[in-house]
Parts: structure tokens; sequence; C-alpha cells
């Protein structure tokens, strides 16, 4: 076994391996993200047990092993997510927060401001269930324009990314191949780009200048809502070339409750929780 480290961080991902072990993916604060095997963490005796599960923030103790594949050594809960992750409603989120920062980072390239975002924002995530879940839309629109800030990926939205012109309160076009908003006298730059209405715009450019997951204290509409999410779903798909897990379970529990609101029977608020999420979400 080579050197060790500890650091806090959280788990993005989990999958098992052989029997009693998995191997675990972390965004930790001093070294970025790293994958390591947690070996007979799923033995109810394992110290380990409990300390891993998905957006948990940990004390983690690793050491080198093989390859690009770390070693827990020790674990201890710093901050669980005691909330979130048991609530269908707000479930959705809560994986999409984990799948992005998993899917849009590279292995051992460390970033405090990054790693901070994603542990401020499960806080105030968690917080929400119990308070005002209907929060979570801007706490996840939030999250998504500063991490595609932080990034260096976040598109144009002050000015048409063709022509330059100033952009109207009309409706416009956004282009992910081209990076920004086009005016309607530029869409025909790309016929790829998708819809953006003005209310949706206006909320892209507030979260993409708010100053983290503290500031959203407002409402969206669920038809505003719904044409933000579509929105920056389809941004994450352009960037990764495949759809985001996570917008196909929002998608599943939206039609869950379409399909109960004819329905006398009430649906069940409370996910499964214990491999650590729904059996209906992605496999984060």
């Amino acid at each position: 076994m080579g050197s060790t480290h500890r650091s806090p961080a959280i788990v993005l991902r989990r999958r098992n391996l052989r029997e009693a072990d998995r191997i675990v993916t972390l965004y930790t604060r001093t070294h970025g993200k790293v994958a390591a095997i947690a070996r007979g963490v799923k033995k109810p005796t394992s110290r380990l047990a409990g300390h891993l599960e998905l957006g948990t923030v940990v004390d983690l103790s690793f050491a080198e092993g093989k390859g690009d594949l770390y070693t827990v050594t020790g674990a201890q809960g710093i901050t669980p997510m005691v909330h979130a992750s048991g609530v269908i409603d707000v479930l959705p989120v809560f994986t999409h927060f984990l799948e992005v920062v998993d899917q849009m980072t590279q292995d051992a390239e460390p970033d405090t401001r990054l790693y901070d975002l994603l542990s401020s924002t499960l806080q105030q995530l968690d917080l929400m269930v119990l308070r005002e879940q209907s929060r979570a839309a801007a706490l996840r629109a939030s999250f998504d324009l500063s991490l595609l800030r932080l990034l260096g990926l976040l598109p144009e939205l002050r000015a048409c990314v063709s022509c330059r012109a100033e952009l109207f309160p009309v409706e416009n076009r956004l282009s992910f191949q081209l990076g920004g908003v086009l005016c309607p006298n530029c869409v025909d730059e790309d016929h790829e780009s998708v819809a953006i209405s003005v209310d949706v715009l206006k909320l892209l450019r507030y979260f993409a200048t708010s100053e983290g997951p503290e500031m959203p204290a407002l409402y969206i509409p669920a038809k505003t809502q719904a044409s933000l999410f579509f929105v920056l779903d389809q941004l994450f798909a352009y960037l990764l070339s495949r759809e985001i897990a996570s917008s196909k379970f929002r998608r599943a529990v939206e039609k869950l409750h379409a399909g109960s609101s004819s329905s006398t029977t009430p649906v069940r608020k409370k996910a499964d929780t214990s491999v650590g999420t729904a059996s209906m979400a992605p496999a984060v």
C-alpha cells in the first residue's frame, strides 16, 4: 500500500464489487475526483458502513493503490444527507448534483471552489426538505450556472453570440454549438438551437451572476421551471454527448405525479433509501 492521504470528500457514486466490497467515486477537497475501493463496506459489522452513503460529506482517509484506484482506509461521516436522499420530489435534484459533478470533472484535478459549491449546495438542499421544497428548482439552476462558470463553460447570455447585438425581451434561441444566445436575426446560424423564452433567459442571467446556493430565494412557476430544466438538460446533454440520467429520472417522477392526480391513491413521498437512493433513481 502506497502513501496515505486525508481529506474532506463527497460521495458521488458507488458500484458493487464482489460480495462485500464497493468502488466509491468521491470528490475530495485536496485531490479532486478519485475512485477508491471500500473493502468489506457491505458487511453489517464494517466500520465503514453508513459513512459512504451518496451525497455524504466524509472525513476520508485513503491510500494509493494500483493504478488510479485508491483504497479507503477510514471514513467518518461529517454531514450526512439525512432528508433529501429520502424524499422522492427532491431526489432528482439531489442525484443531478452528484451526476453532473462526476461527469463534468476529470480525475485528480482538485478545485476547492467546486468542492465548496457542491458541499454547500447539498446542505442547502437538505435544509429545504424541512422548510420549502419548492425552492429546489432555484437551487438547481443556481448550482448549474455556478458549475458552468467555474468550468469556463458558461454560455453567452447578454448579447447575440453571432452578431453581438443587444438581446431584446422576445423569444430568442440558445445555440449549444456556438456557446450562447442567438437573436431572431441570426437563428439560421444554428438550426439545432432551442427556443428560450424571456422568463427563462432572465433566470439564467440571474443565476449566472449569483454568488452561490445561499442566494436563490424565489419561487419558479411550474411552467417556467419545466422550460428552464429543459434548456439546462439540453445544455448538459450537449456538453456530455449524452442525456444525463437525472433528467430521465425527473421525468419519471413527474409522470408518477401526473398519473396519480386522477387517482384516489396518494403519491408515496418517501423514497426507498436502503441502498442510498431510490430504486428508480439513476445509478450515480
